[in-house]
């Protein structure tokens, strides 16, 4: 069900510019509404962490984990990983995890998992480790350190079931490791080519595993299936995009392995789409494509995806998002209505910043009710916690799903403020971008209306 992070991010725009910006303006949005659960930073966090560059919950959706992979211990670039737990309703920074021995520039935490009983959490760094730390009483303890090669972009999963832990190296392997007690076993090595495994996803036990291999714009990319015979992964089935375009970059799939969810950007095109590919007997149709709502802010559109257990509900990453800040980010909701998806709700972080990249990384408990979402240049713009500290969020998606818009919410974050106002006020009498009250246009109707709600939360 889960995915992991894309090979391609450096090619996307906002990333090679966004820690040099990223402190350079501190303007935050209001405080957050009902769907905001928890903004989590560390208790040390810093300028340049990256911290929600790769995140994670568990299945209940009462531990997360947030890496933070420019995290400067020692030397910069050394890396960390923030566990956090949800205890009467507040987040709490349960531990720090650290690579052992400490040393610069292994950026550990660059790719993270967490079991799906949050008892359990992988951590990669770029160099030459997986790490397994167990919850052992009140502490989180190292109890596996293993030898692998990866390369810049490494990606790790556990299956829903916790009993399959899936690592792909971005130097042409996934390797399948299996659950004996706390200890994980190599099983078996899947290899293609240099940017195999750049995005890989998995039903509830592992049995089907979608691995995608990123060529470019130029070649199509192809999204490899795998089927479970006895204890063997088997090549079931290649899907590829009939025309050049970046296919693939992200990947998931329901529980059951029936529905997987990809993204594509077509050659010459900015723009990502999603493919939503629905299984009947042997083979995979396309089932329905998804363009972002929002015409004017969709350049990463479908960097990151995510789907609950049924894939009833799918949350869509846009870390690019421009609505009210440049590169801010948001997520999309979407429901399953009459077998296809229908988008409900838009949300952006309630500290919505420059460059932020909001939805870089997304998870959703099986349920659909609980997600994290990774802004990793992000940070509340004050002075212990400046502008590129990063962030991850936690949001209550039942919440989202309330109309708020009515009220003069125009950037979907439950509460009335400057950002909205911008909004109208830019679209003023030349773009329906600002309109209230459904009439088409955004005029001095709909200005009042916002100016009624001002300063309020929904």
């Amino acid at each position: 069900m889960r995915r992991t992070k894309n090979g391609q991010k450096r090619t996307d725009g906002w990333f090679p510019y966004a820690l040099a910006a990223a402190g350079c303006l501190a303007i935050s949005a209001a405080a957050s509404g009902q769907c905001w659960e928890a903004e989590l930073i560390g208790d040390d966090s810093r300028w340049g962490d990256l911290l929600g560059w790769t995140v994670d919950l568990s299945a209940d959706g009462g531990v997360a984990i947030a890496g933070a992979a420019g995290h400067d211990y020692t030397a910069w670039g050394t890396g960390a990983a923030y566990i956090f737990r949800r205890d009467s309703g507040e987040w709490i920074q349960e531990a720090k995890l650290l690579a052992e021995p400490v040393h610069g520039q292994d950026n550990f935490g660059f790719a993270v998992a967490l079991r799906a009983d949050g008892e359990q959490a992988c951590v990669l760094d770029q160099q030459d480790s997986l790490y397994i730390f167990t919850k052992m009483g009140d502490e989180w303890l190292l109890t596996q350190k293993l030898a692998l090669e990866v390369g810049l972009f490494p990606t790790a999963v556990f299956t829903a079931d916790g009993n399959v832990l899936l690592v792909a190296t971005d130097l042409g392997k996934l390797h399948i490791y299996a659950r004996f007690g706390e200890d994980w076993l190599l099983q078996q090595t899947l290899e293609g080519g240099e940017h195999f495994g750049t995005s890989v996803a998995a039903s509830h036990n592992g049995d089907t595993i979608a691995v995608e291999e990123s060529h470019g714009s130029v070649v199509p990319g192809t999204i490899s299936l795998y089927r479970r015979s006895s204890d063997d992964w088997q090549l079931d089935q290649v899907l590829s995009d009939p025309a050049p375009a970046e296919f693939g970059q992200a990947v998931v799939l329901s529980e059951d392995g029936s529905r997987l969810i990809c993204s594509r950007r077509p050659l010459g095109e900015y723009n990502r789409i999603v493919w939503v590919y629905q299984q009947a007997g042997p083979f995979w149709t396309l089932a329905q494509e998804i363009e972002s709502p929002d015409v004017w802010h969709r350049s990463s559109f479908g960097e990151s995806l995510a789907c609950s257990g049924d894939a009833g509900l799918l949350i869509v990453g846009n870390p690019s998002d421009n609505q009210v800040i440049d590169s801010g980010g948001s997520i999309y909701l979407y429901e399953m209505l009459d077998a296809k998806y229908q988008f409900v709700a838009k949300q952006l972080p309630p500290n919505n910043v420059l460059l932020a990249g909001f939805g870089h990384d997304i998870q959703l408990t099986p349920d659909g009710t609980r997600c994290i979402g990774g802004a990793p240049f992000g940070g509340r713009g004050q002075v212990d916690i400046p502008i590129g500290t990063g962030a991850a969020y936690i949001l209550n998606t039942g919440d989202c799903a309330l109309d708020t818009s009515g009220k003069g919410d125009l950037d979907g974050d439950f509460d009335v403020d400057v950002n909205d106002l911008g909004i109208l006020l830019n679209a003023y009498e030349k773009s329906p971008e600002g309109d209230i009250d459904g009439d088409g246009d955004t005029d001095q109707h709909d200005l009042g209306i916002l100016l009624k709600h001002y300063g309020r939360m929904l």
